[in-house]
């Protein structure tokens, strides 16, 4: 079950490529990322959906399937006036849980007893596991979390940094940042809801915490 929901849950991601804003800075390099992290999931998994998988790795696919559908939701709530910063901040926090899963897959596959399809062959097996282990990404949410301390701290931002955080976000002009400030302003009010309703915010384990970041990041795009 975890195999054909894993399939299903990829398929549904890569069918996003026809997605109208899908081409649209910043969105088409985070779709290439999962696309690139998934697609040899996604063939690994649709040749072996026989297997029997161990415990650990049964957790390990049902949280690659909640991790993939909520990028996918990602993208497809997504509209020309929300806010491209929370998008960026929301889709590299879910990237970074997935090449485990996926080595782990590779591996467990590797050390299987049961015959594999040539495409799955020792080599090619190995080749998608040194691919997937040398994927390296920049993280521009790092680069946020400083701009906002250095903020705080009243040293900065420089309008390097400022720059660099319009450019990996999309905003590079100044009917684009007035939409993300009205954007921002909406997803801070959205916060300050769920924290007096008691609910909890996905992206920090505090509401409070995620409102404080999204009251800097507008002063940022102010």
């Amino acid at each position: 079950m975890e195999i054909s929901a894993l399939v299903d849950s990829i398929s549904s991601f890569l069918n996003l490529s026809s997605s109208r804003h899908i081409d649209l800075d910043p969105f088409d390099k985070y779709y290439k990322r999962v696309q690139e992290l998934s697609k040899p999931m996604a063939v690994a998994t649709v040749l072996n959906s026989d297997l029997v998988l161990e415990e650990k790795l049964c957790k390990s696919f049902q949280e690659l399937t909640q991790d993939v559908d909520h990028s996918r939701d990602l993208f497809t709530s997504w509209h020309p006036f929300s806010s491209k910063v929370y998008f960026v901040l929301q889709i590299e926090s879910l990237i970074p849980k997935m090449p485990d899963t996926i080595v782990d897959t590779f591996q467990f596959l590797k050390s299987s007893k049961h015959d594999l399809p040539d495409e799955l062959s020792p080599a090619s097996l190995q080749k998608c596991l040194e691919k997937i282990k040398h994927l390296s990404y920049e993280e521009i949410s790092s680069v946020i979390d400083g701009a906002l301390r250095d903020h705080r701290e009243a040293v900065g931002p420089t309008p390097e940094i400022l720059v660099k955080i319009g450019e990996n976000t999309g905003l590079r002009s100044n009917q684009e940042i007035l939409i993300e400030a009205v954007a921002l302003e909406r997803q801070k009010e959205i916060a300050e809801q769920s924290e007096n309703n008691a609910v909890g915010v996905e992206l920090y384990s505090s509401p409070y915490i995620y409102i404080c970041k999204l009251t800097l990041l507008l002063y940022l795009v102010q």
